[in-house]
């Protein structure tokens, strides 16, 4: 039988792990060994045992409010500041810095967390110290005006008015002095930084991959092993292990490593201008060569996604379900068992109408008769080997998976991963086809290799 879950409706806004990470998110669902964390990049199950401990946005809150009223000096502000920071409450410790200068005009230390910058001699906010010097403000950044009449040039080029990309793309060329030196530093800023985003990224795919491929390797060895992971013989210490290893490739994609990989439009903006730059130079070979590299970000991010395909093979996979008539949970299933398939590095299965006749009628049996075995006690198909054959399936690799319960299929899955017979059938590599049947507390999953004609 399967464990319900305990569904929780507090947040907790910090997660301190055991290996020192602390994650920003909220509390969903908590079971037995495991809790649901919704992080900014999607929800993830956590093994309890890699919780340290999980502090809620109310407590902090309450704490720093009770703090804050005794607070006096510049010093006790200080101290607040940073006990906010390690709490991961920016808010209240801006607040707290604020109160620091305001108590210590000259306090270094407060004008730097604020941000602010020294300009002869007075602390400024940067746009006071940006416009001290001169510059003005365009698109978010604070740029010298010959700078931003290159950058408006730049961009011109692109428009959709061929008058004014014409107009600009003459008056590019017509730069000299001061102009063209200009826009050869731009050209250099931003091939700069394309290469270095380029090079830091290919660095965190690589030990990504990495990673994920040891973690893969060793749990498709263990759970693959019959002679060491055997149905009856499992211990709970290989169990544990096999749930941590199964959270660790649950987790690839989404501590922050991952968010480097996201589309950066900034990156983009500094390629597209690289380009119109190079060609306003006349630097045709080197404008090829910019465009090469950063399709060659895009490759890195294909890369990536081979990490965890499920990111560019969903779509397929829906596709291919779309059309078929099942449950809502029964369909919820098979999206899961696609994901975990890929995320181990195995194709995703296919449906197959014979098998899903194979799965109803063994699931419907033990509803209806209140049995649950995978033999029946009905002659006609009292073998799974029999099941399959009466529906006309024939394959030199067949298996079927049981449970029983009414929990959600997340539990479903993870009972199956906790027996390891049933675990080999999830993963079984010779496996192409796949059915699944739910009737009542009842579910059936049937799976089959590459049919024989």
């Amino acid at each position: 039988m399967l464990l319900p879950a305990l569904l929780l409706s507090f947040a907790a806004d910090l997660i301190f792990l055991k290996d020192g990470r602390t994650w920003t998110g909220d509390v969903v669902e908590e079971q037995a060994e495991r809790v649901k964390i919704r992080l900014p990049k999607g929800a993830i199950w956590v093994a309890r045992a890699d919780i340290d401990r999980i502090e809620t946005t109310a407590q902090q809150r309450d704490e720093y409010r009770a703090s804050a009223a005794k607070a006096a000096s510049a010093s006790d502000h200080r101290a607040l500041a940073m006990w906010c920071r390690e709490k991961g409450l920016a808010e209240e410790e801006m607040a707290e810095w604020s109160a620091v200068a305001a108590a210590d005009p000259a306090n270094e230390e407060a004008h730097r967390a604020l941000g602010h910058v020294l300009h002869e001699g007075k602390w400024l906010t940067p746009a006071e110290a940006a416009k001290a010097q001169g510059l003005i403000e365009r698109a978010g950044e604070w740029v010298t005006p010959l700078r931003a009449r290159v950058l408006d040039l730049l961009d011109r080029i692109g428009s959709e008015d061929l008058v004014e990309r014409g107009e600009a793309k003459r008056e590019l060329a017509k730069l000299e002095g001061d102009g063209r030196a200009e826009l050869e530093k731009l050209s250099e800023e931003a091939r700069a930084r394309l290469a270095a985003a380029l090079a830091k990224e290919s660095a965190i795919v690589g030990a990504l991959q990495d990673r994920a491929k040891a973690v893969r390797g060793l749990l498709t060895g263990l759970v693959s092993d019959e002679e060491r992971y055997i149905k009856k013989a499992a211990t709970d210490a290989q169990r544990t292990q096999v749930r941590e290893w199964i959270a660790t490739l649950e987790r690839i994609g989404i501590d922050p490593a991952g968010l480097h990989l996201e589309a950066d439009s900034a990156l983009a903006r500094d390629a597209l201008r690289l380009s119109r730059a190079d060609a306003a130079l006349g630097n045709d070979d080197r404008a090829a060569a910019m465009r090469a590299a950063f399709r060659a970000k895009a490759g890195d991010e294909a890369v990536y996604h081979g990490i965890d395909p499920y990111k560019t093979l969903r779509a397929k996979v829906d596709a291919d379900n779309r059309e078929l008539d099942l449950g809502e949970l029964e369909r919820a299933l098979l999206d899961l068992l696609a994901l975990y398939r890929l995320r181990l590095g195995r194709a995703p299965l296919r449906w197959d109408d014979k098998l899903d006749a194979c799965a109803r009628q063994h699931t419907k049996e033990m509803a209806e008769l209140d049995y649950f075995s995978h033999v029946s006690p009905v002659a006609k198909y009292a073998t799974v080997a029999k099941r399959f054959e009466l529906v006309g399936y024939r394959s030199a690799w067949i298996g079927e998976n049981l449970a029983r319960g009414n929990e959600p299929p997340e539990l479903v899955l993870l009972a199956l991963q906790d027996s390891p017979g049933h675990h080999r059938n999830l993963i079984f590599g010779d496996y192409s086809r796949v059915a699944i049947a739910r009737e009542g507390e009842f579910w059936t999953m049937c799976f089959g290799g590459e049919p024989k004609d």
